[in-house]
């Protein structure tokens, strides 16, 4: 277990997986499906934090209609998972508004908490690297960053977005270094993305960000001020009370933004930590070809699965044939 107790995990759960379909839908999207692994992705999400964060301290952000089913998913895992936390928004308005909500929240309960936000159905691999990096940027977090991890690129990958990395601001005991961000880079062409994995300045943007509850809503502050105010109206509001239809009609006011093209991409305080995570966002269903065994006839085949004479497919089914 960490040392520290400010570092709260905060889960990104509010997506439908649509480019999932016809696998995920939507009371059951990506995140909740046991496609990679007997456990499913959110599962497997929260399995990853645990030697770092304790349970408690691992909060769900979600919208009324998934949270129930997603409560139903962790605990009738081979492991429950009874003790985590859930945040559930009054409506869908995209992450600056999701994440606002639980800085609000967890500043609330802790002036020092340090949030680890993270999707809920993405691929890790590396989990000693993972862990390890995480511990070192809740320094950075707490020294005032809004840190974003950056994937080192592995191929010219033209469906990411990037960060250019600029000066170097500080380099951890373990070799973690840390850079200012120069810019944020829309999804490149291909020749475009093999200048970027030659330079080597270039890295993927994860959507995984670790600052203080305290710093992120300064900024919002600043570069969000509608948004700022309405969650000052939450501050006082219990948990129960943000499923009221007043909470719902004041969360709908919310401009519906990420958090990336509201605060990150604008704010002078970013820092980015390359890292390398053996790491997927297993965003469609060609990635099932990465990651699911091939037989003679390169077909990536899982479940109860009946082939004749296929071959260079992803053929996928569960208990029926």
């Amino acid at each position: 277990m960490s040392d520290s107790n400010d570092l709260y995990g905060v889960i990104l759960a509010g997506g439908a997986g649509t480019r999932f379909w016809p696998l995920s839908r939507e009371m059951s999207p990506k995140q909740l499906l046991r496609v990679f692994g007997t456990e499913s992705l959110i599962w497997q999400t929260i399995k990853r934090l645990l030697p770092l964060i304790p349970q408690e301290q691992i909060y769900m952000v979600s919208n009324s209609k998934l949270a129930s089913e997603i409560r139903t998913n962790l605990i009738t895992g081979k492991e429950p998972f009874d003790k985590v936390g859930y945040l559930v928004e009054p409506e869908a308005r995209n992450t600056a508004p999701a994440i606002g909500l639980a800085a609000v929240y967890l500043a609330n309960m802790n002036p020092d908490a340090v949030m680890a936000i993270l999707p809920s159905d993405h691929i890790i691999n590396n989990q000693d690297e993972f862990l390890a990096v995480l511990k070192q940027v809740e320094e950075l977090a707490k020294a005032g960053y809004l840190v974003t991890l950056g994937l080192k690129p592995t191929r010219p990958e033209t469906g990411f977005g990037y960060i250019k990395s600029g000066e170097k601001l500080a380099q951890f005991s373990n070799g973690y270094v840390s850079h200012a961000v120069e810019r944020f880079v829309e999804k490149p062409d291909r020749e475009t993305a093999v200048s970027y994995l030659e330079s080597g300045d270039y890295f993927w943007n994860s959507g995984m960000f670790v600052f203080k509850a305290s710093t992120i809503l300064d900024e919002i502050h600043r570069l969000m001020p509608d948004l700022y105010n309405l969650l000052l109206k939450f501050r006082d509001l219990s948990l129960d009370e943000w499923s009221s239809e007043k909470a719902k009609a004041i969360f709908c006011e919310a401009e519906s933004l990420s958090i990336d093209y509201g605060i990150i991409e604008k704010s002078d305080k970013v820092a980015v930590v390359p890292v390398d995570l053996d790491w997927s966002d297993v965003g469609s269903l060609t990635a099932l070809g990465d990651f699911l065994d091939k037989d003679g006839r390169d077909n990536a085949v899982a479940g109860n699965v009946l082939d004749i004479e296929s071959k260079n497919s992803i053929i996928y089914g569960e208990d029926r044939l």
